[in-house]
């Protein structure tokens, strides 16, 4: 996710959900989440389903529906 976030340099991030989709290669929830916050690093707005793992890891400005 690091070097797609480069590529793309969002601004808004929408993260509609964490779920068992694409778990290969994922030790854990928690690092599922990590990777998928990479991608939002640089953005303005991060706007993502209420959950209290994303909640705890990220330091953006949100919006949590």
């Amino acid at each position: 996710m690091a070097v797609l976030e480069k590529i793309i340099q969002p601004t808004i991030g929408i993260l509609t959900s964490i779920g068992s989709a694409h778990n290969e290669g994922f030790e854990n929830l928690d690092q599922k989440i990590d990777e998928k916050l990479k991608l939002f690093k640089g953005v303005d707005v991060l706007i993502y389903e209420k959950n209290e793992s994303i909640q705890k890891k990220n330091s953006f400005y949100t919006i949590s529906l």
